[in-house]
């Protein structure tokens, strides 16, 4: 196994494929992490693409791919939730760790993890206030009052596609945290995770914006629009 694999998280990953990979219609269960490479080339594209997309909540198509994304992600929070796992905002100044090795960690020794929440930093301004992952999630359960679906996005994104396997936060192992997350996701749900991910990952790590000497702390976050990238950009 991986020496950075955290054999906790994989069996979260597997108790819910038990629950939901047949009606999600899912890909087999696998504990192996993501080999999926780099593609530069890729990236470029995507990043053109996700620059030049609109910010369309109401297309029928983008609600449809949103409301399985918000569904689906409020699943496996509530499957996290219910084996133990805590997830809360970070209110303090600054970033609640130091880096993906210092989150990992505490997913591991402490079933634990801090998650940045939105109503902190969402988007560049408040053109995408009316984003699907805004919306509030229904009161009641494990949910931080207040919680919106990005919130528990952000959570469970962290523990599936980064903390399971040790994956960084560069553009390799984002690369590859949209392909651990992809796996657990229906194949319309999908389509907005690889926006939320893929898309804006490619534009800070290849985007037009940039001009080749930036330091990763150094590159801006992309804009949170709520649109659909053409699935031959899908990795």
């Amino acid at each position: 196994m991986n020496p950075k694999t955290n054999p906790e998280i994989v069996e979260d990953k597997r108790t819910y494929h038990e629950k939901h990979g047949a009606a999600l219609g899912l890909p087999p269960f696998t504990a192996e992490p993501s080999g999926l490479p780099l593609s530069a080339d890729l990236g470029r594209l995507t990043a053109h693409a996700f620059n030049a997309m609109d910010h369309k909540p109401g297309d029928p198509a983008v609600k449809s791919a949103y409301d399985a994304l918000k569904s689906e992600t409020k699943a496996q929070y509530d499957h996290l939730a219910s084996r133990g796992v805590r997830f809360e905002p970070w209110v303090s100044h600054g970033q609640p760790y130091a880096d993906s090795r210092e989150m990992s960690e505490d997913a591991k020794n402490n079933r634990h993890l801090w998650y940045f929440p939105s109503v902190s930093g969402f988007g560049s301004d408040d053109r995408f206030a009316d984003h699907p992952l805004m919306d509030k999630v229904p009161e009641g359960g494990s949910y931080p009052p207040g919680a919106v679906y990005n919130d528990l996005f952000r959570a469970v994104h962290d523990w599936y596609a980064h903390a399971m396997h040790g994956h960084q936060f560069g553009p390799k192992g984002e690369l590859k945290a949209w392909h651990e997350h992809a796996r657990m996701f229906s194949p319309e749900a999908r389509k907005a995770l690889t926006t939320e991910t893929h898309g804006q990952n490619s534009w800070v790590n290849f985007g037009p914006h940039l001009k080749g000497d930036e330091k990763p702390t150094d590159k801006p976050y992309a804009d949170q629009k709520a649109g659909l990238l053409d699935e031959s950009l899908h990795p």
